[in-house]
């Protein structure tokens, strides 16, 4: 492990390990839990989805930090909660497992204003461990 952590500082290497599963919650509109969405590759993509109901009390928004532009009371935001979403408002939720969860990502970043961006297309240090990533990746230094 140690030896590992060495290779990361000495290349400054990015890694990153992909979930086994993934939620999301998109707003909600009548029918979206019946639509049928593809991958880049335009196959299909198996998921869980329910539609939810997102209700908040008084005592939320006096346990939750206002955002930097409202500076309303917290029974003011309940109010206007309560104004736009008077039965709750409706989520999709939306449960997927990962194709290749746990794999890892090795990327070279030497920059400190890099932007990492990691693809299965197109990056080559992929592997179901991250020993294996970096060995990937320092036989393409040889």
């Amino acid at each position: 492990m140690e030896n590992l952590i060495k290779i990361i500082q000495e290349y400054s290497l990015t890694v990153r390990c992909l979930p086994h599963k993934v939620v999301n919650h998109w707003s909600y509109t009548e029918g979206d839990e019946n639509k049928k969405y593809v991958n880049t590759k335009g196959e299909p993509i198996n998921s869980k989805k329910e539609v939810v109901v997102q209700n908040f009390d008084l005592e939320h928004f006096q346990k939750t930090k206002p955002t930097k532009w409202n500076t309303d009371s917290p029974e003011k935001r309940f109010e206007n909660w309560k104004k736009n979403f008077p039965n709750g408002r409706k989520l999709l939720r939306e449960e997927r497992d990962v194709e290749k969860g746990g794999w890892w990502y090795v990327k070279e970043t030497p920059d400190t204003g890099s932007t990492v961006i990691f693809s299965r297309e197109h990056d080559k240090f992929f592997a179901p461990t991250l020993e294996e990533a970096i060995q990937l990746f320092l036989d393409s230094k040889k």
